[in-house]
């Protein structure tokens, strides 16, 4: 289960590596490009939180750059849900923001000397976590955090992005990435 699947970006990538996908989002929008995006996977529009998750038990859920945009009881509620459709011994697979990232403590001080609130690039965030309130909050719904790591992007000019684009970091180094991507398996 892909759950936020927007476009199906993430979803493509499950579909290529084998494995039956369903698709959640709020968006009918991103659901339609999804569904032309990635033809054998099924996209539902559902609202995570508001209404039940499907009864199967899925081998992986995926919450990508999902979490971040509710508040910390929803996100709790949200991880209940998901441990409950999960099998056991299945995992969860979350990337997002990082609140102890170098680019976020920097955004702290910067932003708000120029009259702006620092919302890790998007102002819909309303709770993001640091490495270590992240894994507590996967222990508090009977997750066990089996790796993490970081996504860092090395250049900011547009010109060499694409050459240079994002990587990846494992161990220390990972819990000062401005993403974090945490690979959970359900108790």
């Amino acid at each position: 289960m892909d759950i936020g699947c927007g476009t199906g970006e993430v979803s493509a990538l499950l579909v290529a590596h084998g494995y039956r996908v369903t698709g959640i989002d709020v968006d009918e929008q991103s659901l339609r490009a999804a569904r032309q995006r990635v033809p054998a996977a099924d996209f539902v529009r559902l609202d995570a939180l508001a209404e039940p998750l499907a009864a199967d038990n899925f081998d992986v859920v995926t919450a990508c750059e999902v979490l971040e945009h509710f508040d910390l009881d929803q996100q709790r509620s949200l991880l209940e849900k998901i441990r409950n459709v999960l099998r056991p011994g299945g995992h969860l697979l979350i990337s997002t923001p990082n609140r102890r990232s170098l680019m976020s403590l920097v955004g702290n001080v910067v932003y708000p000397l120029r009259g702006r609130r620092w919302d890790y690039g998007d102002e819909t965030h309303r709770h993001v976590h640091s490495a270590a309130s992240l894994h507590s909050l996967l222990r508090s719904t009977a997750f066990e955090v089996r790796r993490q790591r970081g996504f860092q992007l090395l250049l900011h000019r547009p010109s060499r992005l694409m050459a240079v684009g994002m990587r990846s970091f494992a161990g220390p180094v990972s819990g000062v990435c401005y993403d974090l991507v945490v690979d959970a398996q359900r108790a």
